[in-house]
């Protein structure tokens, strides 16, 4: 037993003492002090007392080894207590694998936040850098050719997930963080020097596959080197990175390419996501022969698949819910939001400002969409709020004619999201639990779908916009999140209906 004393000190009590082979008794107890911790903070404390379990291990099978051959009534009574004791308490011996000691991941935040940073430099200014190769493909329309970048990277995002996950377990996770980061760097730098629309699709898919890659190795590390216990505080360290990218990455990128032109932006980008490589190994260190890897991801089944199916509030979740939220955040965030601001004046680092209050009012709302959701049980109640509040957010955009309307416009969009994605991933656990299915597979494939609909995001908006207008595109986007979310709220029953049971008569 270890605990923590005011002074910063570790105290333990109990089977040290067996390392005495002289009659050592379960009920005594000696404390031993770890001194000069001070005011060391948890990680420190968990290592002090992971080395005086490891000596208590080691003690006890030594004695063990004693023990063996010896005879004499001294040594019966010490068999007997060692015998007393295994019942009560459970040793680890010498080189059988325990739990992995907690790790600091702060270091994680660094790599994944350059790493996203030199993707997201180039969201304020990259439908119109495709829009700039229209003239290579003259069978399509300029705005179909924004959409396909977009969808391409997308869907091979969502693609790269589940295989991503095995090659981290297989390569290890520090090599797959390179190897990702890597091609990452080669990808942009040769997006900036494309020359035709082939060229820019080939290096997006490129991008897509080391975005994949880093991700998913990124939330292995967090596995890793957390518990069920403290899983969620290392998986804020990740999505912390993440977020803080998605905040200054677009304003940034934004100012960049009204300085110096869209290629110098990717090759930015490109040093950016050479350096998120250089810091994994820099940080990650040793950690990385150290720690075992283990599963990082889902094996996706199709048993799992069929008895997803199967159930018909899962497959409502997902039609209309999950796939038009991703719709709405690709085609608007991603598409019509630049398009639509640089088409009426707006600089780059203008459009970055907009895009920048998504993920401000996202961070600001998320957690307390998630705690309120759980409090109230009112999940299906947020989930139908968010896809309102998504049609209501197109208003400020569309028909708010002053500098604060996209602002407003996006801070309500971001806010919106917000509001469902917490809500959904508990109900995707609930009904796997309700379906006697795997909760991780079924978070698997609907993350999996999730993203496919954020691959068709960009196409729609931009076949919206062929027939009508940037404008008329994001009402249409919005009133399918807006209609989807009421019939969501009319359709899915929170709890399957369950038969009454009525007492028979004597």
């Amino acid at each position: 037993t270890c605990a923590l004393r005011m002074d910063g000190s570790v105290w333990c009590w109990g089977a040290n003492e067996l390392g005495q082979l002289g009659m050592a008794g379960a009920d005594r107890s000696v404390p031993m002090a770890v001194p000069g911790l001070g005011a060391a903070n948890a990680i420190d404390v968990a290592r002090a007392c992971r080395y005086r379990l490891d000596r208590v291990n080691q003690l006890w099978a030594d004695l063990g080894e004693r023990l063996k051959g010896r005879t004499g009534a001294a040594v019966e009574e010490v068999r007997r207590r060692y015998a007393a004791l295994s019942t009560g308490y459970r040793f680890r011996e010498p080189g059988q694998p325990g739990e992995p000691a907690p790790v600091n991941l702060v270091f994680l935040r660094l790599p994944v936040f350059l790493f996203c940073l030199s993707e997201e430099l180039s969201r304020p200014f990259l439908p119109a850098y495709a829009q700039s190769f229209a003239s290579t493909v003259p069978w399509l329309t300029p705005d179909l050719v924004v959409s396909i970048p977009i969808t391409l990277f997308m869907l091979v995002w969502a693609l790269s997930q589940p295989t991503g996950a095995r090659w981290s377990e297989r390569w290890g996770r520090q090599r797959t963080f390179m190897a990702g980061a890597l091609i990452g760097c080669v990808s942009l730098a040769m997006t900036a020097y494309a020359a035709t629309m082939y060229e820019l699709l080939l290096w997006r898919c490129l991008t897509a596959l080391g975005y994949g890659l880093v991700l998913i190795t990124a939330q292995g590390i967090v596995i890793d080197h957390t518990t069920s216990r403290d899983r969620a505080s290392g998986m804020a360290m990740f999505i912390g990175g993440l977020l803080a990218a998605g905040v200054c990455g677009p304003v940034t990128g934004g100012i960049i390419a009204d300085q110096i032109g869209f290629r110098s932006t990717f090759l930015i980008g490109a040093v950016l996501a050479a350096g998120s490589g250089l810091a994994i190994v820099l940080l990650m260190g040793a950690r990385a022969a150290a720690t075992p890897p283990r599963a990082a991801g889902t094996r996706l089944s199709l048993g799992a698949a069929a008895g997803l199916a199967r159930n018909l509030r899962f497959v409502l979740l997902i039609v209309l819910s999950a796939i038009p939220t991703k719709i709405a955040a690709t085609a608007v965030l991603f598409c019509l939001v630049p398009l639509l601001l640089t088409q009426e004046g707006s600089t780059k680092a203008e459009v970055g400002r907009v895009q920048m209050m998504y993920f401000i009012a996202f961070i600001l709302v998320s957690p307390l969409a998630a705690t309120l959701s759980d409090r109230w049980q009112a999940r299906r109640g947020f989930i139908a709020l968010g896809g309102i509040g998504t049609l209501l957010s197109c208003v400020p955009m569309v028909y708010v004619h002053a500098w604060w309307g996209p602002p407003l416009a996006i801070a309500l969009f971001g806010l919106s999201q917000a509001l469902v994605g917490a809500p959904q991933l508990t109900l995707v656990s609930q009904l796997a639990r309700d379906s006697n299915l795997s909760e991780t597979a079924a978070i698997g494939w609907y993350r999996l779908l999730e993203r496919l609909g954020g691959a068709l995001g960009p196409v729609l908006a931009m076949g919206l916009s062929v027939t009508r207008s940037y404008q008329d595109a994001m009402v249409g986007i919005s009133l399918l999140c807006g209609v989807s979310a009421i019939l969501f709220w009319l359709a899915f029953r929170t709890r399957p209906p369950t038969p009454v049971a009525h007492p028979q008569e004597a």
